[in-house]
């Protein structure tokens, strides 16, 4: 018997990077939704980088390819705008995912792009 990859069974075209992607977003949704609300340009800019690091922990990658190629743009944007809200963390958590992995697809329901 064969064994069936996450991808196969998604029964999409899912790869590992969107995985990973998925993840590193999370992280930082999570991170920076901890940090919104810093007034100076200068926290927020360490917000960022100190997200960018924590998911470059999690992919064993770089900061700067953790946030260029894994970190949904739109977060670091939302984050920046002060638009990110504790209220994501809320809720139904969704079915095998974590609180987290739930705030970011409430999240990427909210502001897609």
């Amino acid at each position: 018997m064969a064994e069936t990859s996450p991808m196969q069974a998604a029964g999409t075209d899912i790869s590992a990077k969107d995985f990973r992607t998925f993840r590193a977003s999370a992280a930082a949704l999570a991170s920076l939704t901890k940090r919104n609300g810093h007034d100076s340009k200068r926290s927020r800019a360490k917000a960022i980088v100190d997200a960018a690091d924590e998911a470059s922990e999690i992919l064993a990658n770089t900061r700067t390819v953790a946030r260029s190629s894994y970190i949904h743009s739109s977060i670091i944007e939302a984050y920046k705008q002060g638009k990110l809200k504790d209220s994501l963390f809320q809720g139904r958590l969704r079915n095998g995912l974590t609180k987290i992995e739930s705030a970011l697809m409430r999240f990427l329901e909210r502001d897609p792009t």
